[in-house]
Order: structure tokens, then C-alpha cells, then sequence
């Protein structure tokens, strides 16, 4: 079981460990180095010389002898210019001249020897080629289950790797490449008006079991997703849908939403068998052959897939209790590829991506307590200026980062300039002071014992910032829940993330008073700003309202962000891995997971 399991949709996660931060590894490149030739140049001789050559040895730059004057004997004046006087035992000139001719041609023939070296290494007809090879078995580990049936498609929904595991077998209709939002079974839309989309199915799709996708199975299949108590977060402004055409579908929505296509990609489309098998149109189906169970699945490939063949055949996914087992098991050439919120050191040859995830850990502050002290706005900045997030992540194993945003930069609606403050003692007492509490606010800290690591720390930096803090650390989440709901708290802490890569469902969760799990605001203001963001169509005036937003969240403190987290994917360094975006996480697109080889030819 992982140390936290993903929050459900639009939920916050109070769960103790947050297991997703990580420091970011650095990421081992390959350095090709390339060979130069340097073309020596025949000295000048007076005769005529071979053709200029490339060398390819150091003895091509030996110089040939000149014609000179003969040396004098020892004791005797050189004679300069003119005939050397000839010696007995001695053959004149003649002699001479053949050495030189000697040193010439073997300047020749080493020359011609480094042209032949040389036209070997650089022989126009060979050629490097890379190509991308097909995986037979993927071996994939994670920290994050349990996997089983209960918790895929079209039952609960419970970790972020069995949604990744059911996005490869089912698809919506629209989805992610990287963090684009892209036409998967819909080929295009159009909006008549801002509650109506008509969507254009794409031709030639199959299931897995060999019918070919309709109209009517989009129908059905959304229909039944509104039903499904699991998957229903994804529908709740879906209206009606129908088939309007050969190949049409048209939605209807109860109001104007702009993130209808961001929760599309997740009402999965699907043909149910008479005997209750469900199969959908993506790259992969579950191998029920090999042991499908919380810890253990196995997918094979759809070879009809409309994406085409998958280059990878079959992936097998096993969830492992700790870093360290996971880590130990790709050194042990166990698993081809891992992700975890944290590295465990030295891993072997690798390539490591480190994806932010959409959304950080921080405090809610209830200003609707009655007689509360958070509706006092110096009291929330003398809260923001209160921590020391370098210790926090520092006391927390450096698992995370620290962060004074809402949302990172990885979210749309993301802002640098709406930031909060950073740690200042002085400045957190002189607030305090100022808000009428010379002696400390007093606040009330809501946590789960034992499964929360943050309040703790939390609480003594408070504390050390003068604020008189009741710490208020319950047995259980469901006793959270209870006191959650009666409202008899200052501060709880928590993790919020995008489940649609759009801050418009974060700062909704955090405090709208329509939709917020925590009850802490309650702003008609605000709520009409996250309405106009929601039915903003045009990509740019969505984003400015979103910003504005941000910049209003943390210009009145409404909520303190205190670190972020990152998922960090490790993977041999032949494959060829491919991130998508989904809910808190990423998803590897497996089918497009191949093993890059090189190879050169002459």
C-alpha cells in the first residue's frame, strides 16, 4: 500500500504521507564525440608531388632533407657555398640525392597509407540508423495500489495507478498528450451555444473485442458513467447526451462549463459483454492469464489498436512496499521502469523525469467559525509569515519542495506574481500584536494522529512565532470528518491537486462554498469568480480570471501553501518513455513505449 493514496476527485487528501515529493534528479545524457581530420599539405621539394592527401599518422609531418652544404670536418671552417671537397670512401653527390628521394617516397606511401585509413573511418556508404524496437514485456513498479479488480474500471476508483492502468485499456473522448489537451475518440467539437457541444466520433475504432465504436456506445457509456457513484465527479454538469448523427454525439450541460473536455477524458467509453466482460478502445486489455490481483496485473497488447500496433507487447505491474525494495529491484534488472516520490540514491544507468504534480500541501484557515480568529486578516498574514518551509521539507526528508503558491507552474491559472509571504518571526509577532493579541493568537490545529507527519512540525514553528496553539490531534479520519463538518477548528492541513490540469477545480475545493470539502469560506465574491472562470470558453480570458483568482487567494490570505510535491519516473536508458498527464500524476503511454537501438553499417 502506498504511504498516500491519491486523493479522490475533487477531494482534498488529509492522509498522512503525501508520498510525491521528490528532489529533482539529474537526468544522464550521452555524449557522441565526433573525429576531425586535419590535410597536410606536401612540403615543396622542386619536384612534382603526389596529390594532396589526409593524414592519418604523425609521421606524414616528417620533413624531407634539403639540398644543403656539407658540414666541415671537426676543427675545420665550413666552406659554405660551392662543391664539397670529396673524401675517400665517400660517394659524391649523387649519393645524397637518393636519400632525399628515399625520405620523399616514404612521405608517399605513408600519406597514401593514411588516405586509406582515413577513407575507411569516413566511407561515405556507412550509415547510423536508430529505430525503436518493439518490448515484448515491460516490467513496471510503483509505489501506488492497491491495483486489483475492485479498484479498475467501472469499480471504485482508489490510486492513480489504476486509473494510469485504465486509461490504457479504456479511453474518453478527448485526452492528453503531454499536458495538451488533444481529439482522441472525438475527432473535433463545436459549441452552438456555451451548454451545448457537438462532437465529432471518430471512424474506423474498435473495441477490443472486434465491434466497432458507434454513436450509441458513446451514448451508453456516459449514461452509465453518470450513474456510477465511482466515476460520476466527471458528469456533474452533463445534462443529456445524444446521437445526433452517422457519426455526432451532442452534450448537453445543466450550466456553461469550460472544463466539460478535461472531465471527458475521464468518462471512459466501453462495450459490456453478455458475460459482463467490459472492453473499451485502448492500446492494451488485462491479461487474465497471469495473476491479476491488489499488487499484481498484467496487460497485453490490442493489436487493432486506431493508434496502431503498440510497440510494446505486454506490461507487467507490481506494487512494491518501500523505495528501497523498488530501487533494489531495478538494480537487479527485476523492473524496466519506476516512479516514486523520492529518489533512493544511486540506481545504476538510468534516465530519470521528474514531473511536477498539480497541486501543493497546505492550511485551511476557517473563517466561518463563529467568534473565530482567522476572519481577522492580520491574524491569516501573521499565519503566512509564521513558517519555515526549508525546515518543514528538511524535517520531512527532503521528499519535498517548498512552495509559496497555490498552484505550480505546471497548472493553468497558474500566477508568479500571486505569492505568499516567507519567514519572518518578527514580522508574524508584530501582527499578531497589531490584530490585538500582544500575547499570541490563540488557534485550534486539527490533524490524525500518527498519520499526518506535517502538523506536528507545523505546530511548533507556530508556537515559536508566539501564537498559543491548541493541538488538536484526533484518532482517526473519520473523527477529522466529524469535526471537520462542526466546524471546531482554526487550521487543518491538507493536499489539494488538479484533477482536469486547471487551477479552476483547485481553488474551488479550497473556497468555494459550494463545492468545498472544507467549509472555511463563504464569499459570494469569490464564488462568482470562480463561476466567470468555469464559463470562460476563450483559453485566454479563462486564464486572466483564473490569475486573477490566484492573486486574490493570496493578496487576503486565504489559504498558506507549504510545500509541493513531484513524481520522479526512472527508466532504462533504451526506452523511450512517454508521459501523458492524468489526475495528480502521470501516465505512461505505454503503447508507444518502444527500446531505442543503434546500429551502424558500412
Amino acid at each position: 500500500m502506498d504511504e498516500e493514496t491519491k486523493p479522490a476527485p475533487n477531494q482534498p487528501d488529509t492522509d498522512a504521507a503525501d508520498t510525491a515529493g521528490v528532489p529533482t534528479a539529474s537526468t544522464p545524457e550521452t555524449a557522441a564525440t565526433a573525429a576531425s581530420s586535419e590535410t597536410l599539405s606536401a612540403p615543396d621539394t622542386g619536384l612534382t608531388a603526389a596529390p594532396e592527401e589526409p593524414a592519418a599518422s604523425p609521421a606524414a609531418d616528417a620533413e624531407p632533407i634539403e639540398d644543403s652544404p656539407t658540414p666541415a670536418e671537426p676543427g675545420q671552417e665550413p666552406t659554405g657555398a660551392g662543391p664539397a671537397p670529396v673524401m675517400v670512401g665517400q660517394s659524391p653527390k649523387p649519393k645524397k640525392h637518393l636519400g632525399w628521394l628515399w625520405v620523399v617516397l616514404a612521405i608517399i606511401i605513408i600519406a597514401a597509407g593514411g588516405y586509406v585509413a582515413w577513407s575507411q573511418l569516413h566511407d561515405s556508404s556507412s550509415t547510423t540508423t536508430t529505430t525503436i524496437k518493439d518490448v515484448p514485456l515491460l516490467r513496471v513498479g510503483s509505489l501506488d495500489g492497491p491495483i486489483g479488480p475492485d479498484y479498475m474500471f467501472p469499480n471504485a476508483q482508489a490510486t492513480s495507478l489504476s486509473l494510469g492502468i485504465d486509461l490504457q485499456v479504456f479511453e474518453g473522448l478527448a485526452g492528453y498528450q503531454g499536458q495538451k489537451l488533444v481529439p482522441l475518440l472525438a475527432t473535433s467539437w463545436t459549441n452552438p451555444n456555451k451548454n451545448t457541444w457537438v462532437f465529432q466520433i471518430a471512424k474506423n475504432v474498435k473495441f477490443q473485442n472486434g465491434d466497432a465504436l458507434t454513436p450509441t456506445d458513446i451514448v451508453n457509456s456516459i449514461e452509465a458513467d453518470m450513474q456510477n457513484d465511482g466515476w460520476n465527479t466527471y458528469t456533474s454538469t452533463i445534462a443529456s447526451i445524444k446521437a445526433t448523427g452517422p457519426n455526432e454525439v451532442t452534450i448537453t450541460t445543466s450550466q456553461p462549463n469550460s472544463l466539460l473536455l478535461n472531465q471527458l477524458v475521464y468518462c471512459l467509453i466501453f462495450k459490456k459483454s453478455a458475460d459482463g466482460t467490459y472492453y473499451g478502445t485502448g492500446p492494451y486489455t488485462v491479461d487474465t492469464t497471469k495473476p491479476y490481483t491488489d499488487t499484481d496485473t498484467t496487460t497485453k497488447a490490442f493489436e487493432a489498436y486506431h493508434g496502431g500496433s503498440p510497440k510494446t507487447k505486454s506490461v507487467h505491474y507490481h506494487v512494491y512496499n518501500s523505495i528501497a525494495d523498488m530501487t533494489k529491484a531495478y538494480r537487479n534488472k527485476q523492473i524496466d521502469v519506476y516512479s516514486s516520490y523520492a529518489s533512493a540514491g544511486n540506481v545504476g544507468p538510468a534516465i530519470t523525469r521528474t514531473e511536477q504534480e498539480p497541486g501543493s500541501f497546505g492550511l485551511f484557515l476557517n473563517m466561518t467559525r463563529p467568534n473565530g480568529v482567522m476572519a481577522n486578516e492580520k491574524v491569516r498574514e501573521a499565519v503566512a509569515y509564521a513558517f519555515d518551509r526549508q525546515d518543514l521539507v528538511k524535517q520531512l526528508g527532503g521528499k519535498y519542495s517548498p512552495t509559496q503558491q497555490v498552484v505550480p507552474k505546471s497548472v493553468v491559472g497558474y500566477d508568479a506574481s500571486a505569492t505568499f509571504p516567507g519567514f519572518d518571526i518578527a514580522k508574524s509577532k508584530q501582527l499578531q500584536a497589531e490584530a490585538g493579541y500582544p500575547d499570541g493568537v490563540p488557534v485550534t490545529f486539527l490533524y490524525i494522529k500518527g498519520l499526518q507527519t506535517d502538523p506536528p512540525i507545523l505546530i511548533k514553528q507556530l508556537q515559536a512565532a508566539g501564537f498559543k496553539v491548541t493541538d488538536d490531534g484526533v484518532a482517526s479520519p473519520d473523527d477529522a470528518v466529524a469535526q471537520t463538518k462542526s466546524g471546531s477548528y482554526d487550521i487543518i492541513g491538507a493536499s489539494v491537486f488538479s484533477n482536469y490540469n486547471d487551477a479552476t477545480d483547485v481553488f474551488a475545493t479550497l473556497l468555494d462554498s459550494q463545492s468545498s470539502e472544507f467549509p472555511v469560506y463563504d464569499n459570494p465574491q469569490f464564488d462568482a469568480m470562480i463561476d466567470a472562470a468555469q464559463q470562460a470558453f476563450d483559453p485566454a480570458t479563462h486564464i486572466q480570471k483564473l490569475q486573477t483568482i490566484d492573486k486574490f487567494i493570496a493578496s487576503n490570505y486565504l489559504w498558506i501553501p507549504l510545500r509541493t510535491n513531484a513524481d520522479t519516473i526512472v527508466s532504462a536508458p533504451s526506452y523511450n518513455v512517454v508521459n501523458n498527464y492524468s489526475l495528480a500524476t502521470t501516465t505512461i503511454s505505454f503503447w508507444q513505449v518502444g527500446q531505442t537501438v543503434t546500429t551502424t553499417q558500412k
